[in-house]
């Protein structure tokens, strides 16, 4: 899809955010000029759980996500304490933070997770 490229044809030029946030906002060359994360480990269909918050890499990393086919779970640095919790519920293969990508292990399937990957492959 390359779904970084579009938007940067898109948002060429443009000074007007595009990200609106409790916080503040963000404008697109802030987040397309960020240190891409290596993200080699991870493959079409993984399950991966993002932990960041409104700022430039972690936008940059989701849209890089969407791009390799992945399921995404969105955590925020707020919830920590709980993060154990939602990897073993997601059934998450891989955990990025920052520029930290660490790749996690566990037996357990799930229908709609294999059927999303299926589906994946098919399409």
């Amino acid at each position: 899809m390359d779904i970084i490229r579009k938007l940067s044809e898109r948002w060429k030029g443009v000074d007007y955010p595009f990200l609106i946030h409790a916080n503040g906002s963000l404008k697109f060359d802030e987040v397309a000029n960020q240190q891409h994360v290596d993200l080699t480990e991870v493959k079409s269909g993984d399950v991966v759980a993002l932990i960041g918050d409104f700022n430039p890499q972690s936008i940059l990393t989701l849209l890089q996500l969407i791009d390799k086919n992945v399921v995404i779970v969105p955590l925020t640095v707020d919830t920590r304490a709980q993060h154990e919790y939602f990897f073993d519920s997601a059934l998450v293969d891989v955990v990025i933070e920052g520029d930290k990508v660490k790749r996690l292990s566990h037996s357990q399937t799930h229908e709609l997770i294999d059927e999303l990957r299926a589906k994946n492959m098919l399409d």
